[in-house]
């Protein structure tokens, strides 16, 4: 179904179901003007967002970057921080033989699957077990690559072995560990959820886990196992386990400004108080700039082209809005070339975040 199709539809829908929504609002007793609502799929609330994003990127504080982003496998999209939940989970806690110079060094892990993804091998410089193999390499169990043995002091001493496996990317410290080290990623998960390994291609992570846990015990290259539960991140839409994926995503500059939203954080009257605290550790707890677009086909589309063969990005001029990029060709204004539209959607949240202006559009008909 086209975008087109799918939000006529959503406005008929629309008209036949909020009588009793605003029904059911009265029956509670909400007071607010029952004149007066919207809703984010009509022109002018798209036609909003859309400004938003057009103004907030021609002030330089939004941009492009193909990074690694927490991705859901089952929705098969970019999902931003905020979408996380913490799910305890079992799995098992494996120690692993790595080898270094003819010597077995053993690694302990919760996802072996990874193991073709390794790019390094962490010790920390403090911890005596292993000074001598630092700046050597380590050849990864059944794989039987070299990598190199790094010193670090994200490697923790007293965590398993102590010894800390590099993959690109099991997290948000491994996306940090080979950028800081300018290491070589090797992405071997698919945007579906699959693994793209010689032997285990096409398996679902979990099924990859398992046949690679059956083959490193086959080869005796399992020292240890223990079963436990660990809290992992998981998407609040599905339940589904988030992976760290390389993709080319939209993004909001805000780490820069946590200062400023804490300012204006003190400036509230909190109701309850311990909502002030909660609201400061939520900023301080910011790690990454906001993701805002998704891959998902329906949603307020993203409003710009890029082109082909200079990579200039064009954005839609306000009289445009609201539009969908796919269903309009461009040219590059400085090469004249052909350029791309893009298919990404905006977060829903991009959209509730100018609520304020939606709902001050109805009363100033702006």
């Amino acid at each position: 179904m086209k975008r087109e199709e799918f939000i006529l539809l959503c406005v008929k829908t629309l008209k036949e179901i909020t009588p009793d929504f605003i029904a059911d609002w009265k029956n509670l007793g909400i007071s607010c003007d029952y004149d007066s609502y919207y809703s984010t799929i009509n022109d002018n609330s798209r036609k909003l967002s859309q400004k938003s994003f057009t103004e907030l990127y021609k002030k330089g504080l939004i941009y492009k970057k193909a990074f690694p982003s927490l991705w859901c496998p089952e929705c098969q999209t970019s999902v931003a921080q905020a979408e996380l939940e913490d799910k305890e989970l079992p799995s098992l806690f494996s120690t692993l033989k790595f080898s270094c110079g003819g010597k077995d060094l053993f690694i302990a892990t919760t996802r072996p699957e990874l193991l073709g993804a390794c790019v390094a091998v962490f010790v920390n410089p403090k911890d005596n077990r292993y000074n001598g193999i630092v700046g050597k390499n380590a050849i990864v169990p059944i794989f039987n690559f070299e990598v190199p043995i790094i010193a670090d002091e994200s490697a923790q001493m007293d965590k398993g072995t102590g010894v800390l496996m590099i993959c690109s990317y099991g997290d948000k410290y491994d996306a940090e560990a080979v950028n800081r080290y300018k290491l070589t990623p090797k992405i071997i998960i698919e945007k579906d959820g699959t693994v793209n390994l010689e032997g285990y291609k096409g398996l679902r992570i979990k099924a990859a886990r398992k046949k690679i846990l059956e083959d490193l015990k086959q080869a005796e290259l399992i020292s240890e196992q223990k079963q436990i539960n660990h809290n992992v991140n998981v998407h609040d839409k599905c339940g589904t386990e988030i992976e760290f994926l390389t993709t080319e995503q939209w993004f909001i500059k805000i780490l820069d400004r946590k200062a400023d939203f804490i300012k204006q954080g003190n400036k509230i009257n909190w109701h309850p108080d311990f909502m002030h605290k909660r609201y400061d550790n939520w900023v301080n707890g910011l790690e990454w700039d906001w993701n805002i677009s998704r891959d998902r086909h329906f949603g307020v589309p993203i409003p710009v082209w890029e082109c082909k063969k200079c990579k200039e990005i064009i954005v839609a001029n306000e009289k445009e809005l609201p539009v969908d990029p796919t269903t309009i060709s461009k040219k590059c204004p400085k090469c004249k070339c052909e350029a791309i539209p893009e298919e990404k959607v905006l977060d829903t949240w991009m959209t509730s975040s100018i609520s304020p202006q939606i709902a001050s559009s109805l009363v100033h008909g702006k």
